[in-house]
């Protein structure tokens, strides 16, 4: 039986978030937990720098590792608080806003889809809940998703997931990953929200709830840039003219690769189905 045992919000201690965080209504069972602040830099032994810019082509930057190691530190907590392979973890980040009833969603995906290990809630590319930027070409989800309500659904997606904003994770899943990076010297070598890698190397189902439950109260302080920052900027420059505000509205050719990105999901879920 699924069960939610945990709730953390990830914060800096000077950034003072938590009480814009803990305003929204459903955030009230969150508990505080202290990030790994690694911007002015970290112990060498700490990341596996050589094999992340093999697998990325660049660097890890100061506040990606502080991310990765602050997302690490919660599952390890969480392994303390629970028992049962199916317990379940939420995470957030304390520039998430959650705008919805967090619990019942998260639930009804479990149940949705048992052999599920991660869902990811929130929409990086996104500056409101609820909604889905139509201007940006970014990851979306299968055609056959399963709603959880009335507006969202969850279920396999195409393209590169991305944001650790908030995210539902179960305690074997959370196991598969301090497993990859103990087979590592316990040095990861991946950014937070590298979903991918912990599908491949971990073999966990990674679904996406759409659209996205978070509104945003700014940009990141465990990493070096948010995507949400991305969008949002783009949405403004949009307003500069006449010519921009029409194109991004109609935004064809991100229409367009975004439906091809549904229909990669779509095929991926349809497979997933007959394997089972």
């Amino acid at each position: 039986m699924v069960n939610i045992v945990s709730r953390y919000v990830i914060g800096l201690e000077e950034a003072n978030r938590f009480d814009q965080f803990f305003a929204s209504p459903y955030a009230k069972d969150f508990k505080r937990f202290w990030g790994f602040d690694a911007r002015q830099g970290y112990d060498s032994g700490l990341f596996d720098v050589i094999t992340f810019k093999n697998q990325v082509g660049r660097l890890p930057g100061n506040g990606e590792v502080g991310c990765t190691w602050s997302h690490l530190n919660v599952y390890k907590r969480f392994l303390e608080d629970s028992v049962n392979d199916d317990d379940i973890l939420i995470v957030a980040e304390d520039d998430a806003l959650i705008d919805a009833d967090v619990d019942a969603m998260v639930l009804k995906a479990f149940k949705l889809y048992p052999s599920l290990g991660i869902v990811n809630l929130a929409d990086g590319y996104m500056w409101e809940a609820h909604r889905q930027n139509p201007y940006y070409p970014y990851s979306r989800i299968s055609l056959l998703s399963k709603f959880v309500d009335f507006k969202h659904r969850v279920g396999p997606y195409g393209g590169e997931l991305t944001c650790t904003g908030l995210y539902a994770i179960t305690r074997k899943a959370a196991q598969s990953i301090l497993k990859i990076l103990e087979s590592n010297n316990d040095q990861p070598y991946w950014y937070a929200d590298n979903w991918a890698l912990f599908a491949s190397e971990g073999g966990i189902d990674i679904y996406a709830l759409r659209p996205g439950i978070c509104n945003w109260a700014g940009g990141s302080t465990v990493a070096d840039y948010t995507f949400v920052d991305v969008a949002y900027n783009w949405r403004q420059n949009d307003k500069a003219s006449l010519i921009k505000r029409i194109r991004g509205s109609l935004a064809p050719r991100a229409r367009w690769s975004n439906f091809k990105t549904s229909l990669e999901a779509t095929k991926k879920h349809i497979a997933q189905m007959r394997a089972r």
